[in-house]
């Protein structure tokens, strides 16, 4: 659109050409109609952020699930501060697209990268003979045995490929299984069919992605006792029990699976597809509620934003598949600054266990800063004295620049941090 009206038709004068690249840049390097989408996704799960402009943490999630790209609340805090200079924790459908370009170029060096492995793999495996539809094959032509393909695919989405969005994915190269080695042009081509069939999967698995879908697939065969494929009503009663605990417990939460249960299926057939549907609503509440826990956890704790900030990165690099922060994550991560004796495994398990209300030994966010206060504050799992040490020990080695570890910062402030009466009791563990 921003080039109607040319002179030429066959050239741009510099002017045209100024035009047209503030055009590309002001859209990140989308096109019309690839804005025109990203800005209808956008408005679709724009709810309650900091204006009715912008979408949080929350609803970032929300809007990567229609893209193929799966991110708990936590992760996309992280993508959040990476691209927002305004100091709101939102983002508004500019800085959106700046992300999704970000995105997108990280995942294209990566293919790239991953198909430079496979070609080196290729070439040690005996190579593939040139052909004209390589796409550098004017340099050095570089193919790419189809056999490792899917092992590609793997690499790149970090899940193993279904096999038949495989084949459907290579139909737009007729016979392409055929062939020896696949050019890197080709290999792009394939992966963008690829990921179109990914992100129309996706959308039918209420935006889980496969390697969530396969650990609930297990979870439902667990609650299909007698294994006919569909949850009767015993059965259903059982899943909700465990899954929405307070749907047993208060009146409210009756109201909120009743509400949800009749969207999930039409018939008197609970099927897996109904499942997935029911467990993306449990999965959206739980992400709400940690929001707002959050902001009541660091007002009690004291912590301050960058306090925050680095332990998110923490956290955010060890989840689970389902944004939770297992046992032996956790350990590991207090493993760095000192190791654990078994009973300080045991009163840490327990606290987990206090804290989360189902009893279980995983942490989500909140209670993660919940367990980290307590420890700092109260210098348990002798961390404080860990850190100390290392503290002394770059200061005899004469390293001037400030250590950036979030436990060093904070065991320096250790004296004027807030301890908090209710923190205590909700996180009530003792070393001893």
């Amino acid at each position: 659109d921003e080039l109607d009206g040319r002179d030429k038709e066959d050239e741009l004068n510099m002017d045209e050409l100024d035009s047209f690249l503030l055009a590309f840049r002001r859209r990140e390097g989308f096109t019309i109609s690839e804005m025109e989408h990203l800005k209808e996704i956008f408005a679709l799960e724009q709810k309650g952020a900091g204006s009715k402009e912008d979408i949080d943490a929350f609803e970032l999630a929300r809007v990567l699930r229609w893209f193929g790209i799966g991110r708990t609340p936590q992760q996309t805090h992280c993508l959040i501060e990476d691209v927002d200079f305004t100091g709101k924790h939102c983002l508004n459908v500019s800085a959106f697209a700046k992300l999704m370009r970000s995105l997108l170029q990280a995942e294209a060096q990566k293919r790239l990268s991953v198909f430079n492995r496979f070609v080196e793999l290729s070439n040690e495996e005996g190579g593939v003979s040139l052909s004209s539809s390589a796409f550098h094959s004017e340099v050095d032509g570089d193919l790419m045995l189809c056999r490792h393909l899917e092992g590609a695919i793997h690499a790149v989405t970090g899940f193993a490929p279904d096999k038949g969005m495989l084949t459907l994915a290579g139909l737009g190269e007729p016979g392409w299984q055929d062939h020896d080695g696949i050019s890197w042009k080709d290999f792009e081509a394939f992966f963008k069919r690829y990921r179109d069939l990914h992100v129309e999967w996706m959308a039918h698995k209420s935006g889980f992605v496969p390697g969530e879908v396969n650990v609930l697939q297990e979870l439902f065969n667990q609650y299909d006792a007698d294994g006919d494929g569909h949850l009767d009503s015993l059965e259903m009663r059982h899943m909700v029990a465990e899954m929405v605990p307070e749907a047993t417990a208060t009146n409210e939460g009756k109201a909120q699976v009743i509400e949800w249960l009749p969207s999930a299926f039409s018939d008197e057939r609970f099927e897996f597809d109904h499942f997935l549907q029911f467990m993306r609503k449990c999965y959206d509440l739980r992400d709400e509620k940690d929001i707002k826990m959050e902001g009541e956890v660091i007002q009690e704790c004291g912590f301050s934003y960058s306090d925050v900030e680095a332990l998110r990165s923490i956290f955010s690099g060890a989840l689970s598949y389902a944004g939770e922060l297992e046992f032996d994550s956790l350990v590991e991560i207090f493993h760095r600054l000192v190791e654990l004796r078994p009973y300080e495994k045991r009163n840490l398990e327990a606290s987990a266990r206090q804290l989360h209300p189902q009893g279980r030994a995983v942490l989500r966010f909140p209670q993660f800063l919940l367990v980290v206060h307590k420890v700092t504050s109260q210098n348990l799992l002798r961390v404080n004295a860990a850190v100390e040490r290392i503290l002394r020990s770059k200061q005899e080695a004469e390293v001037v620049q400030e250590p950036p570890s979030f436990f060093q910062r904070r065991m320096s402030r250790r004296s004027s941090s807030v301890t908090g009466g209710d923190v205590s009791r909700r996180n009530s563990f003792s070393p001893g």
